[in-house]
């Protein structure tokens, strides 16, 4: 979903690009509010982190920069950018009632299985098993892939754009 991190009045936000965004492991954001970017001292510096690297007296970066260490590769960035432009060009709007559709299909077939709230809330959908890591075994040798959680003891499934009305019948079926 479209999220405004100023209107949060966020200083801090962090995120992993492998998720919901469908990026590489290994990519990630960091957004830092400009009135709180004078507060991070780093514990380290680098040459990444300077505005002159080959001065005695250093001056720090005014953004965010100037928390980088060291070099990092390239390629997770490149993945997470292409993923973000695929998720930009279907549109977030698309994804989300996509999303807030397949979790109504899922949460009405679950019954009093359910945990989650009723009403959509994202792509993440609780529920109980007798025997939740069990569960996961045998659904994954019927290549449906959910996750135990341990509180409460229970299993996730987890939404998503790429999943079809079948993959939530089959998951339905399954149990």
């Amino acid at each position: 979903m479209d999220i405004d991190v100023a209107e949060w009045g966020a200083d801090f936000v962090a995120g992993a690009g492998h998720k919901w965004l469908c990026g590489p492991w290994g990519a990630g954001f960091l957004y830092v509010a400009d009135d709180a970017v004078e507060t991070l001292e780093p514990d380290r510096v680098s040459y990444r982190s300077v505005t002159d690297p080959s001065v005695a007296e250093y001056e720090l970066l005014p953004a965010a920069a100037r928390l980088e260490i060291g070099t990092r590769s390239p390629l997770p960035y490149a993945g997470l950018e292409e993923a973000i432009s695929v998720i930009e060009d279907i549109g977030l709007d698309s994804i989300e009632s996509h999303n807030q559709e397949l979790t109504g299909r899922l949460k009405e077939g679950l019954g009093d299985r359910l945990l989650s709230p009723r009403e959509y809330e994202s792509g993440l959908v609780t529920f109980a098993a007798d025997d939740p890591n069990a569960t996961v075994e045998e659904l994954g040798e019927q290549g449906i892939e959910v996750r135990s959680i341990p509180d409460p003891d229970a299993l996730r499934a987890s939404v998503h754009g790429f999943n079809t009305a079948e993959d939530v019948d089959a998951l339905l079926s399954a149990l």
